[in-house]
């Protein structure tokens, strides 16, 4: 009980990194009435490029009930988590003109849902890297990456926005401590050996199904599974 609550409160200033401002960007209707009143969203009020692409994109497939997103500059596991998301808060029954792109579609609401997905994502791999740290090279190597990953400027960066580089980074994460844990022989003792292999390959196809870079913690887990 001490353990968890130790991490409750240590986990509070990474939270408050990553969720501080997490609606930047939205229309402000003393200088765009016409936007605010008609749901748009003018590609200047984002702030990220690529913000539009996993929300809007995610978006217009729910309206349409297509599963097929059109948009190959990343695989698709960032926009099917994002249209589960918006499937089960009932998104489709906000305001909206289905005729919209996909930069417009998608109302300001949406972009603040899909920003927090990403803090939470941010916010679950710093307990993963305390565990890959303290594996592999004791406690105090755990406590200083779990420290580094949660006050990193580019960890709370990727927190703020809609994209898939939070995602990737908790899934790649996640892989690589299931590496470590069968290069270390520290497999569970309720769970046969080979259930963790498999997971550890399920974390991998889902960090490549996250970012085509990615392909790379495969090559890294793989290597630690065949030591």
């Amino acid at each position: 009980m001490k353990r968890v609550l130790v991490w409750a409160i240590a986990l509070l200033i990474p939270m408050a990194l990553y969720t501080a401002g997490l609606a930047h960007g939205r229309p402000d209707p003393a200088y765009s009435r016409s936007i605010v009143q008609n749901a748009w969203l003018n590609p200047s009020t984002i702030y990220h490029p690529d913000e539009f692409a996993y929300v809007g994109i995610p978006y217009r497939m729910l309206l349409q009930d297509e599963w097929n997103p059109h948009y190959y500059h990343n695989p698709s596991l960032n926009l099917y988590t994002n249209l589960g998301v918006f499937w089960l808060t009932g998104a489709e029954t906000l305001p909206h003109r289905i005729k919209y792109g996909d930069r417009e579609i998608a109302p300001f609401q949406l972009y603040v849902m899909a920003r927090a997905l990403s803090a939470l994502y941010m916010l679950l791999t710093i307990p993963l890297t305390y565990a890959a740290g303290r594996l592999a090279f004791g406690r105090r190597a755990g406590s200083l990456a779990a420290a580094l990953v949660a006050l990193s400027p580019l960890t709370v960066e990727h927190a703020h926005y809609a994209t898939p580089n939070a995602q990737t980074t908790l899934l790649a994460t996640a892989a690589l401590l299931v590496g470590l844990i069968i290069l270390k022989g520290k497999f569970p003792a309720r769970l046969p050996d080979w259930t963790v292999y498999l997971i550890g390959g399920l974390l991998v196809g889902l960090t490549m199904a996250a970012r085509y870079n990615a392909v790379v913690v495969g090559l890294v887990v793989g290597w630690r599974c065949s030591r």
